[in-house]
């Protein structure tokens, strides 16, 4: 299967932005399996 886009709902938004602290893009990045690793400070 292969994710060509994606459909951004406010509330997810919200919610991996501040409860999970990861942006919408670095999702994608995992999804176009090109994921760049960071440290937490």
């Amino acid at each position: 299967m292969r994710i060509v886009g994606f459909i951004w709902l406010e509330e997810v938004l919200d919610k991996i932005e501040i409860k999970h602290s990861v942006l919408p893009e670095e999702v994608e990045e995992v999804f176009e399996s090109r994921p760049k690793i960071k440290e937490n400070e």
